[in-house]
Order: C-alpha cells, then sequence, then structure tokens
C-alpha cells in the first residue's frame, strides 16, 4: 500500500482528466507536485485490463512519489434514481472498497447524480449503512452535493451526514458546486474541522451555464472564474482545516495537451490560490 499522506498537501482528483488511464493520472500528479490523486473504480479496472496487477500499479505510484487519498464515486445507492446502465456509472460500494483495499486511500466518495428529488429520511439510513461497512475498513465516507440534484446543497448534505451519526461521516466540498448549488459562505457557519473532507477546488464564471450538467464537464481552474474560492480556502482554514487539497477541474482544454502539461497547469494554479 502507497505511504499515507500528511496534510497539507495536493490532490489531483481523477475527474480532472476522468476519459485518461490511470497511468497518465499519475503522471500528471507528479508533475504537477502533487502528492496524491483519486481514483475511479474505471481507473483501476482499466489499468487491470492492461495488464497491470495490484503490486505494478503500487509501484508506479511509489515510483512517482504519489499515493491514493480517496475513492470515487459510489452513485447507484438510491432507489429511483435512474443511473445509466453504464459500469462507471454502476460501481457498487464493494468495487470501491476493493481499490481501496489494492492501492490505498482514506475514504470512498458517496454523491447523488442522476436523481432531482431525494427523500432524505430514507437517504440518511442509506447512508449510514455505507458509512457503517466502510468503517469496517477504517475508511471515512464524504458525501458531495452535486448541484443538479436532490442532495444538491451543502445544507441537504450536511442534514444527511448528521443525521447518520457516523463517527467516519463527512461532507465533500466542491467550490464549483458548491456555488452552483445555491450554498453561500455563511452556510459554512457551524461547520468544525472534522465535519468535512475531500476538499476539491476549483472555478467557473459568474453567471453559471443554463447547462450545469455541460459546465461540470468544462470548469475552470481556481482562480480562473468568478467565483470566492478564495472565501471558501479562507473560511475552511479558520475551521482548522489546511488539507489534503484536491483540484477537480475537468475541461475541454485538456483534450490536445500532455498529462504532464495538464498536471504543470493544475497545480501551479493550486499554489497560487492556496497562497493568495
Amino acid at each position: 500500500m502507497s505511504a499515507t499522506i500528511t496534510p497539507p498537501s495536493l490532490v489531483l482528483c481523477s475527474a480532472t482528466i476522468f476519459d485518461r488511464p490511470l497511468e497518465d493520472k499519475i503522471v500528471a500528479a507528479a508533475a504537477g507536485g502533487f502528492k496524491a490523486i483519486t481514483v475511479w473504480p474505471h481507473d483501476y479496472t482499466g489499468a487491470k485490463a492492461r495488464g497491470l496487477d495490484d503490486a505494478a500499479m503500487r509501484r508506479m505510484l511509489d515510483d512517482h512519489g504519489v499515493s491514493v487519498d480517496g475513492v470515487d464515486c459510489l452513485l447507484d445507492w438510491l432507489p429511483g434514481d435512474q443511473v445509466p446502465d453504464m459500469p462507471v456509472f454502476r460501481a457498487h460500494e464493494d468495487e470501491l472498497h476493493r481499490v481501496a483495499d489494492a492501492l490505498g486511500g482514506r475514504f470512498i466518495n458517496v454523491a447523488q447524480a442522476f436523481g432531482s428529488t431525494v427523500d432524505v429520511a430514507q437517504a440518511t439510513d442509506l447512508f449510514a449503512g455505507i458509512c457503517e461497512r466502510a468503517s469496517r475498513r477504517k475508511l471515512l465516507v464524504t458525501l458531495e452535493p452535486v448541484p443538479w440534484a436532490g442532495i444538491g446543497s451543502l445544507k441537504t448534505a450536511r442534514a444527511i451526514v448528521a443525521g447518520s451519526r457516523a463517527q467516519n461521516a463527512r461532507i465533500a466540498i466542491d467550490t464549483w458546486g458548491f456555488f452552483r448549488g445555491g450554498s453561500r459562505i455563511d452556510d459554512l457557519e457551524g461547520l468544525q474541522g472534522l465535519s468535512f473532507d475531500n476538499v476539491q477546488l476549483n472555478d467557473g464564471p459568474r453567471q453559471a451555464w443554463a447547462d450545469l450538467i455541460a459546465e461540470a464537464s468544462d470548469r475552470l481552474l481556481p482562480g480562473d472564474g468568478g467565483l470566492p474560492v478564495a472565501a471558501v480556502i479562507a473560511d475552511l482554514r479558520t475551521k482548522g482545516f489546511d488539507g489534503p487539497w484536491g483540484i477537480e477541474a475537468p475541461s475541454a482544454l485538456w483534450k490536445d495537451l500532455s498529462a504532464d502539461e495538464i498536471g504543470r497547469r493544475c497545480g501551479s494554479a493550486m499554489r497560487r490560490s492556496l497562497t493568495q
């Protein structure tokens, strides 16, 4: 298992270059000065299909000085959601556990992306079960609001996390999703440093796109848009948080760039944002 990262550290989130292979994500992270990445189950199974076993993946991580911080993303967990019949979206929580067992990681991430409403009481019970099963592996569970979904705001995610009463439950904070979901800096009031984790920095124009799903696939680097990302960073720091800080910034700009160049641009944006 790769070495556990110690904060403050920078994390390159897999969705930044979602369709690139695991090998590219490791190379990009190393080039950008990131200490860790997140992975999706398809990153792992894709590497397996290319002939890499667990030991080879761990060696590649170690050779580049990169560890795995967490595993994204459990999406198929709420009854009634119309999750596409695609392995990348329908990965079972056992698959996320398997990746964490093989490559390391502190947390698994949970979100709702394919349902516009949510029964909070039902979601709270189901989320509590996910946390209980993850606790057997000493994993945290982060719940990430997705702005077009039923669990779309910090307020709703906070109610579910608090209601679960799970010691390993945390709120994930994605700065683009935070603002696009209608949350404001004031909504962070009352959060403590141990109530959130899996912080993902990114940005967007001041005016949201009409199609949020399309905008989610073409986000801006932190500091390059019109959202008050610096205010979120400052507020979280006052609550005692100083990393790991992740970046999740998928962009149409990455299409023709090498993994090294993407990593360097992401790393530079992160260091600039965190030192302003």
